[in-house]
């Protein structure tokens, strides 16, 4: 009997660590429930649009003479880069991503490194995305020091100092986050933004202001727009089988709602 009840003890210590491990891989990626394998076999497909109505907002010049090394950098005044208007009044940077509709599913983060490079006293890129569990490779091209200030909570909120010639270092974020604000307490006009997610279904947006998922399972979804000047926008969508949806953003200069 007391042999019995001992190998029931280390039964329940065994189930219970192996819980609490699983606990943790979840939290690690941003789950709470085992999730299941992505059926594609009767997938649709999303994109889209991201496009400014009116004229946007003169935004002031980037002041860098704080660094001479960063102001000898600059052949012509920088733009401030949180509105970047594109010649066919589509919006540049903009990070659209799949909001909600996908809880269910298991992903994988890419073990391939996500770069941002600080180069010519900017970041670069200015908006990018990035799945929990991915690396992040972070570099310096310049003559002179930067401090990476990741301005997230607990453990997501880091500075790396990189003066010249530092290796590149790599940092993982280990929770979603819509968006994640880097600056550089050396140079104040330095910024970026990262989303982090639990998912590969997002896009920032380039020249031509398009976006488009990859292949999506039938069902409910929210697509959602992140622009670093006027914020988020929101659709909901119900996506059919073999459906391809077209779903465009508008943003209005004015700072109204322009759906």
């Amino acid at each position: 009997m007391k042999r019995f009840a001992f190998v029931f003890f280390c039964l329940c210590l065994i189930l219970s660590g192996c819980h609490r491990s699983t606990g943790e891989d979840q939290g690690r990626f941003g789950r709470l429930q085992p999730g299941i394998p992505l059926n594609l076999k009767h997938a649709g497909r999303i994109s889209g649009v991201i496009r400014l109505a009116g004229a946007p907002p003169v935004l002031p010049e980037l002041n860098m003479h704080g660094d001479p090394y960063c102001a000898s950098q600059q052949a012509e005044p920088v733009a401030d880069p949180s509105i970047i208007v594109n010649s066919n009044h589509t919006l540049r940077s903009a990070f659209v991503y799949i909001a909600h509709g996908l809880g269910r599913y298991q992903f994988r983060p890419p073990r391939q490194a996500v770069n941002l490079i600080q180069r010519r006293c900017m970041y670069r890129p200015v908006v990018l995305g990035i799945m929990v569990g991915q690396p992040l490779r972070i570099s310096s091209d310049d003559a002179t020091t930067h401090n990476i200030h990741a301005m997230g909570r607990g453990s997501e909120q880091w500075n790396l100092s990189m003066p010249p010639g530092a290796p590149p270092q790599t940092r993982i974020f280990n929770r979603p986050k819509i968006m994640l604000p880097i600056d550089c307490n050396v140079h104040p006009w330095m910024k970026a933004w990262i989303g982090v997610m639990p998912s590969p279904y997002y896009f920032v947006t380039g020249k031509s202001g398009k976006f488009h998922f990859p292949p999506l399972p039938p069902g409910a979804y929210t697509v959602a727009v992140w622009q670093a000047y006027w914020g988020i926008q929101r659709r909901q969508v119900k996506l059919q089988p073999g459906q391809h949806l077209q779903l465009d953003f508008t943003y209005s200069a004015d700072g109204r709602a322009a759906l």
